[in-house]
């Protein structure tokens, strides 16, 4: 299975006459921080649906693994403390368990003849979503994203995924 990783791509952008931009980037990143990436309503965005992908094609994007290990905090960060040693490659380890679960119950709800919208759920956790996000400046010269990039790239307190992926998109 290949890996995929958090990248952004500029697929299209441009300049108005009155100076405003819009930039449009091909994004994948992981499936788990989609939700937290759709709050943003300055980005206009779309993405693979699972209910209308084939199961062949679901498998093949099912291959994250979390790139940081929080210790468990109040709030919802988890970013200044991080499993180290050999408890990483232990969560690793249970996490990879978890998704070859998720893949073989995923070929047993099949068998049943059961509907790709409801079993390819079950890779979810599991898996990378790519899609287009555009975003156009909100004053003449400005950047499109602004407001995202400075919520999500500059903060010290932003999910771990979702700042490499403002990062990426900047």
């Amino acid at each position: 299975m290949d890996r995929l990783k958090i990248s952004a791509e500029v697929i299209a952008a441009s300049v108005s006459p009155a100076g405003y931009k819009i930039i449009t980037l091909k994004v994948v990143l992981p499936r788990i921080i989609l939700p937290e990436l759709l709050t943003h309503r300055e980005l206009s965005r779309s993405f693979t649906s699972n209910r209308a992908m084939p199961l062949a094609a679901a498998q093949a994007l099912t291959s994250f693994i979390p790139l940081h290990w929080g210790l468990a905090q109040p709030g919802m960060q988890s970013k200044e403390e991080e499993l180290t040693g050999g408890d990483v490659g232990y969560a690793r380890d249970v996490w990879a368990s978890a998704r070859r679960s998720a893949l073989l119950s995923l070929d047993r709800l099949a068998s049943l003849g059961l509907s790709k919208q409801n079993v390819n759920r079950l890779l979810e956790p599991f898996q990378w979503a790519v899609g287009v996000v555009t975003a156009t400046s909100m004053e003449p010269g400005g950047w499109p994203m602004a407001n995202f990039l400075g919520l999500r790239a500059k903060s010290a307190k932003v999910e771990p995924h979702m700042n490499e992926l403002a990062w990426t998109m900047a």
